[in-house]
Order: C-alpha cells, then structure tokens, then sequence
C-alpha cells in the first residue's frame, strides 16, 4: 500500500512540474535549505555579537527575521499539503480532501512563489546585516546551489569553467520548462472560457511542458551525481 501510494504521490509531482521537490526516495526535500532556519539563526546571531545595530534597528530586524521565519513556516506547511495530497486514496475515508487539479496546479505556483520570496528576502537580509551582497550567476535556486558546491569542492578551474558552461545550458533549460508550464496553465484557462479552437495548442504545450520536466529532472540527477563525485575525490 505504502509503495503504491509513493507512486501516486510521484505521478502526481510530475504531472504539475513539482517532481523537483523531492529526492529519489519521493521524500520532501526541504528547498529553504539556502535560507531555512539555521542560516536564518547564524545570522540573527551575529547581528547581536557585532553590537553595531542600535535598539531600534535591532528591534526593526528583528521584526524582519520573525516576518521571514513565518514565510519559511508557510512554505513548509505547502509542501506538508502537497505531500498529503500523495497519501490519499479516492476509496480513502479522508477522500474528500484530495485536491482538483486546478488547486494543485495553484499550489505550484504558490510553492515556487513563495520560495523566490524567501530567497530574496534573505539575501536582502545578509545584505543589510553583513553588508554583502549576494551575487547569484544563474537564474534557477537549483543550478546556483550546484554552482556554489561546485567551488566548494576543491574542482579544478578547467574543469570549474567546463561546469559552468553545463549549468548555463541547464539554467536556460529550466527557464524554457518554466515558460511551457505558464502557456499550458495560460491556455487552459482559455479552454474553460470558451475557446475550444485551442485544443490542440494546449495538448502540444502540455506534452511540452512535461518532456521538458523529465529532462530537468534527469539532467539535475547528471550534475548533481557530477559534482558530488568529483568533490569527493
């Protein structure tokens, strides 16, 4: 039962373009990991050892990291509704609480809204408490989270630059799939106002959106198996 529902849980995250938000085990990662709690934490801490904050300021951050802290609980209780959504039946007593698909399809872009606002929210505040800024190369969490282990990994700067090239293929990949998902969503929202002549345009954008979600999540395994390896030689 547990591995049939697993399976239905991981249909369901491929169909609506989610599949990214989980590891090979259909267990939720937590994508605040670039901003989630700890580095949250290290960072109030130094506001408070480098004492070159007045109390006002102090107070004013404060009120920030606690406004920031309640986004990240909002996020992590999304992916709590999304990974609900994978143990439900529809013989299940609970059925009543599975989603339609125009409320899934609103959850993702909720999630992936919500996760560029914690990103840039906390880049806003490392920016203001340690006066750096944080220059990110890729437009994609993902591609710059491999980037930033790449450097990490002790990787030779040949080899550093051939990985960027990939990652830049790969961002640009990412942004392609973004942009079939918002036609495919554009043009189903046409369909239910009476344009049945777009059909055929949304079934074309819809099995686009998904070849290209398949190849996102292949091609992330690929570097992410790349960069571990070769950090860990």
């Amino acid at each position: 039962m547990e591995a049939m529902l697993r399976r239905k849980f991981s249909r369901l995250l491929e169909r609506f373009g989610l599949d990214h938000l989980v590891d090979d085990g259909n267990e939720i990662k937590d994508n605040t990991a670039g901003h989630g709690d700890k580095r949250l934490n290290e960072l109030w801490e130094s506001v408070q050892k480098e004492g070159k904050f007045s109390a006002d300021e102090l107070d004013d951050l404060e009120t920030e990291f606690n406004h920031h802290r309640e986004k990240l609980k909002e996020y992590k209780h999304l992916l709590n509704i999304l990974e609900d959504q994978g143990s439900l039946s529809e013989n299940s007593v609970y059925s009543q609480g599975i989603m339609k698909d125009d409320d899934v399809e609103n959850l993702h872009v909720k999630l992936q809204d919500t996760h560029e606002t914690l990103t840039k929210n906390f880049a806003r505040l490392k920016e203001k408490v340690t006066g750096e800024k944080e220059e990110k190369l890729f437009r994609d969490p993902r591609v710059n989270e491999l980037w930033e282990r790449a450097k990490d990994g002790g990787i030779s700067e040949d080899e550093l630059e051939s990985f960027k090239n990939e990652l830049h293929h790969f961002d640009h990949k990412i942004l392609k799939h973004k942009h079939f998902e918002e036609e495919a969503r554009d043009s189903k929202r046409l369909l239910k106002d009476g344009h049945q002549h777009l059909q055929d345009k949304h079934d074309s954008l819809v099995k686009k959106a998904k070849e290209h979600g398949r190849w996102v999540k292949k091609m992330h395994s690929t570097l992410m198996d790349k960069v571990t390896t070769k950090t860990e030689l």
